[in-house]
């Protein structure tokens, strides 16, 4: 049986009124181990380099790059390697009243998963690469600002919107990391207005293959989820701007414009002039 060790919130920095966060790198060789152990804190750590082990709740999983986990104070967990493994993980704490206030603020299930006392299942998340290397390079923003309630904040809204619109991709969790890249790039006015070829273009294989793998993966085709972007991308510029709708239509990639309104009719239940009148205040 693993000895089980309790963390006081937090290492000896954190006993400094004026530090919020804690933040470190850890680095575990020859069968290192971090011990089963609790907190008084919450945390969130994230695979960089290499794969270990990861005990949570008498539960073992692998730990590998990429791989986020956010912590709560009675998640009972323990990080290891074993043989000649290595695993090297990005790790950052904070008191549990922050993210009780913050998630009493904000709506968001990513947050009540996290606050939430009772749910035993931890929060676990496969990083994509560029948001991966977003959360390495932000982190140092936190660590510098230590002292600021603030940073930490803006950095935990931004991480849990990104992962908010990463989990709201049409694709489960088996899909290939290449084709959720695809997929997040499509959102992207300069790659949806090139139609659905773009899709090809951005992932390196032949359009066949990808419209193959997408059709698997999700039931709908390329051009099912270009012009969902295109559509979502049209019905920001009909309730943000003042452009004409002809306009919007060529501006979203749309060649017909007597397509487009069929496709926004179908896809959102009325017209687009009827959609931007319906979200002005004035009318």
């Amino acid at each position: 049986m693993t000895a089980m060790k309790s963390f006081r919130f937090c290492m000896d920095e954190m006993e400094t009124p004026d530090i919020v966060s804690h933040v470190a790198c850890h680095r575990l060789t020859n069968g290192a181990s971090t011990r089963l152990h609790d907190h008084d804190f919450v945390e969130l750590f994230w695979g960089i380099e290499g794969r270990g082990r990861h005990e949570i709740n008498g539960r073992t999983s692998p730990a590998g790059e990429r791989e986020l986990w956010f912590i709560r104070p009675h998640d009972l967990h323990n990080v290891y390697v074993t043989g000649k493994d290595v695993y090297c993980f990005n790790n950052l704490a904070f008191r549990r009243n922050i993210l009780d206030d913050f998630n009493a603020r904000c709506d968001s299930a990513i947050l009540r998963r996290w606050a939430s006392q009772t749910d035993a299942s931890p929060l676990h998340f496969h990083l994509s690469q560029p948001l991966c290397q977003w959360l390495n390079a932000k982190v140092r923003d936190v660590f510098r600002s230590r002292g600021s309630r603030l940073t930490l904040e803006f950095f935990l809204v931004n991480l849990i919107y990104e992962l908010e619109k990463q989990e709201s991709l049409p694709l489960p969790g088996n899909c290939p990391e290449w084709l959720i890249d695809v997929c997040r790039k499509i959102d992207q006015p300069e790659n949806f207005r090139q139609g659905p070829a773009v899709m090809a273009k951005l992932s390196g294989y032949s359009p066949e293959h990808v419209a193959r793998e997408l059709k698997k993966y999700t039931g709908r085709t390329p051009t099912d989820i270009v012009n969902e972007a295109r559509l979502q991308y049209a019905a920001m510029l009909l309730a943000t701007s003042t452009e004409n709708i002809c306009d919007i239509a060529y501006a979203c990639g749309f060649r017909s414009v007597s397509y487009f309104f069929c496709a926004f009719k179908r896809r959102f239940g009325i017209s687009p002039l009827r959609y931007r009148n319906r979200n002005r205040i004035l009318r």
